[in-house]
């Protein structure tokens, strides 16, 4: 199925996760897509959005290749975790937990990752996970 964010075509309550990740920062207006996802999810049900940290240094990287015109990244746009949690709690969706990966800065990536369950600050992608109560 193919489908835009803002309008699923799908029953209200018919699914029991959404996942959007790296969706949010390609979309025109997230703040549309996350009620679209509340309204899909089953009572209980699972968002989990992952993002690039703009306030890290894979943020910075990505940014300045967005910049540069990367064909992929030139369309994309970052976000602070902080805006993307209150974008989540906004649509009415109960925030919970956080994961971490991409820790250690992009020239760094010869040695070996390590990811946290938490939201860990210079983390390059942070995956959220709320819910619908």
């Amino acid at each position: 199925m193919q489908a835009k964010g803002e309008a699923l075509p799908l029953e209200n309550e018919s699914v029991c996760a959404v996942f959007l990740l790296f969706t949010l920062c390609f979309v025109n207006d997230p703040a549309a897509v996350l009620p679209e996802a509340k309204r899909v999810l089953k009572q209980y049900g699972a968002l989990i959005a992952g993002i690039i940290n703009k306030e890290s240094p894979w943020g910075s990287l990505y940014e300045r290749k967005k910049t540069e015109g990367h064909p992929l990244y030139r369309h994309a746009r970052f976000y602070r975790v902080d805006k993307v949690e209150k974008l989540i709690t906004d649509a009415g969706l109960s925030m919970e937990t956080y994961s971490s990966a991409l820790c250690l800065p992009p020239s760094s990536m010869a040695h070996d990752e390590i990811a946290y369950d938490r939201f860990a600050q210079d983390a390059g992608f942070v995956c959220m996970r709320a819910r619908k109560l």
